[in-house]
């Protein structure tokens, strides 16, 4: 039943701002969802969600007339406040309502304390069960500064209103309105209900909605297990319980069909046969919770089995109770027939209609209408006040607190910046030594090396320059000593006397063997090098002369023996002397040196002296042996 008293807004608030955590378009049809189209049907209404990253705002039309999604910068504080207040000028709302459900608003609420304020308590933050939650001690704090500034506080049920009077210290204007449906939307038309009536569903238990730890897991799969000839649907959002849900999964009877829009919902409601709200049994639940499907599935004309939710102890005819598995099972069996019953489906639409939003938001209308005859809303009365001077109090010392830790927090990092300075200096420092180290190092190996090459290459100098003299030395020796020897064999072809003397075939022979004379051919045979060597004889000159030729090569003479040319030189009849003889390429080079050595150690000695001659050639005969 609608009220027909005048709108108490006309003329009151220029506009409703809703302070959300929730998405518009992603969140179910929630009480938010359901006032913000029935205060749009008489104001603007932004709807405030707190979703941007970057430090801006933006509006957002939606597909409800006169309600507007205000985006805007998610870091709660000073600078969002500001955002706020331009958002709303820019949407010309100088006196709006506030209508509240974000607690970390507090800042922008108190800054705005003299706007008229409702805070709906569609959860109670009060509860033992809510103390465990990450941040719940923020959330209860901020939620009794906004309770003090508030004009009204909504709640859905008396337990949650109990709660915030007596935790909450709440001593304002209180108004108890339980979740609802949407009637127009979630009711059956009266050929849905003439069909029901004529075609049974199968045998399907239904849960629609946010799918939490709020739900009692062990009691469905022991649900699932005892009654397998029932089919178990769920629809809605899983938060935080994905390995819950992969369990009752894991049960044949047991269906998933995810998250679905709200036409979806109605559509498989309608298939169903019971409702099913299979919640944890706590004091949070129990005592303070009302549940917000519970009147959408008597919309749709389902039976619907609970726990025992104190809210909806009130409506025996509607719901049905039960606290574990089997009477849940027993309870599902007994309602099952009554879906297709047309009186029972009609008395679960006439309580789903008396709990439309629309009656609802009349009632809340009234309240309205009565406080703005009171005159509460325009002005702060003494605990109010007191309240203001407290809440200033305590954020100044909020606030000489923050100072305090922020001048610690400076110095810490001054310090910690210092040693950390200090730190990496020294280990340039050191990294700078150790370089230093490393060149200097490298210098002096590298000097080392220089100087070790320069000794090395004036050592080959000098051992150049002596292998050069000794070379210059030899061939000068060996010319000296062929000069010499020369003389010695022209002497000894003069004299009778030394010839006399001395086997000059045999000294032919060691001259031969000293390699005085020039080397034949190479025509290596068995290691050994043949030659043949001819002495040229002219006695009217005073000349001898020595020239080889390779063995085999034809002379003008043949080779005479040894005895032949012995006698030919003792005659002195001899113009031409030859020899053969065969050598290794050893024995011809070191004889050489062996005889410059033996003239170079008789350098004093007179080798003109023949008398000395058969000593001279004894040596060289010992050095030939040696």
């Amino acid at each position: 039943m609608v009220s027909t008293k005048a709108n108490p807004l006309a003329g009151l608030f220029d506009g409703v701002v809703m302070l959300t955590w929730s998405n518009w378009h992603t969140e179910m049809r929630s009480n938010r969802y359901h006032y913000g189209i029935r205060f749009a049907r008489h104001l603007p209404v932004l709807f405030v969600q707190p979703d941007l990253q970057e430090k801006a705002y933006r509006f957002e039309p939606t597909e409800v007339g006169n309600l507007t999604i205000l985006h805007i910068y998610n870091q709660y504080g000073s600078l969002q406040n500001k955002l706020l207040k331009q958002a709303l000028r820019e949407q010309g709302l100088k006196k709006p309502l506030l209508w509240v459900y974000n607690v970390h608003f507090a800042d922008f609420i108190f800054a705005k304390r003299a706007m008229p304020i409702i805070y709906h308590a569609t959860e109670d933050y009060f509860t033992p069960s809510f103390y465990v939650l990450p941040g719940s001690e923020e959330i209860r704090q901020k939620l009794v500064w906004i309770l003090t500034f508030s004009n009204l506080l909504v709640t859905v049920s008396d337990g949650v209103k109990q709660n915030y009077v007596t935790h909450g210290k709440y001593k304002g204007e209180t108004l108890v309105l339980g979740n609802g449906c949407d009637f127009a939307f979630w009711g059956l038309k009266p050929e849905e209900v003439a069909h029901l009536a004529e075609n049974p569903v199968d045998k399907v238990a239904f849960y629609q909605g946010g799918i939490s730890h709020k739900i009692d897991f062990p009691l469905l799969e022991n649900l699932a297990t005892q009654m397998p000839d029932w089919e178990f649907w769920f629809c809605g959002e899983v938060f935080n319980c994905h390995e819950e849900v992969e369990a009752l999964l894991k049960h044949d009877n047991v269906r998933y069909f995810g998250k679905l829009h709200t036409d979806e919902v109605r559509e498989l409601s309608l298939k169903a046969s019971v409702g099913l709200i299979p919640f944890v049994q706590n004091d949070w639940i129990i005592e303070r919770s009302f549940p917000l499907k519970a009147f959408e599935y008597a919309a749709c004309g389902l039976p619907v089995v609970t726990v025992p939710v104190k809210s909806l102890l009130a409506y025996p005819g509607i719901f049905s109770f039960a606290a574990d598995s089997l009477g849940f099972q027993d309870q599902i069996q007994e309602v099952a027939s009554s879906r297709n019953d047309p009186e029972m489906i009609g008395l679960r639409l006439e309580a789903a209609r008396q709990h439309d939003y629309d009656e609802m938001f009349v009632m809340l209308l009234d309240k309205l209408g009565l406080m703005m005859n009171r005159s509460r809303m325009t002005s702060l009365d003494e605990d109010q006040k007191k309240a203001v001077g407290d809440f200033r109090i305590k954020q100044m010392k909020a606030i000489r607190d923050f100072r305090i830790k922020q001048m610690k927090a400076i110095r810490d990092f001054r310090i910690k910046q210092l040693k950390t300075v200090t730190a990496f200096r020294l280990n340039q420092l050191k990294v700078a030594i150790g370089i230093a180290v490393f060149r200097v190092k490298r210098f002096i190996t590298i000097l080392i090396f220089r100087v070790k090459r320069l000794i090395h290459q004036i050592i080959q100098w000098i051992r150049t320059a002596f292998v050069l003299l000794g070379y210059t030395y030899l061939a000068l020796s060996m010319l000296l000593s062929v000069r010499l020897l020369r003389e010695t064999l022209w002497n000894i072809l003069r004299h009778a006397a030394l010839r006399k003397s001395t086997k000059i075939s045999v000294f032919f022979k060691d001259l031969l063997v000293l390699g005085v004379v020039r080397r034949a051919m190479s025509s290596t045979l068995d290691g050994k090098i043949p030659f043949r060597v001819i002495a040229d004889v002219n006695l009217a000159k005073g000349s001898i002369h020595f020239r080889s030729v390779a063995a085999g090569t034809d002379l003008p003479d043949p080779a005479p023996n040894w005895a032949d040319m012995e006698a030919a030189i003792r005659s002195g009849t001899i113009t031409q002397m030859i020899w053969e003889h065969e050598v290794t390429d050893e024995y011809v080079l070191y004889p050489v040196i062996a005889f410059i050595k033996l003239r170079i150690s008789l350098k004093d000695r007179v080798l003109y002296d023949f008398g000395d001659f058969a000593q001279l050639c004894a040596k060289v005969n010992e050095a030939l042996q040696s």
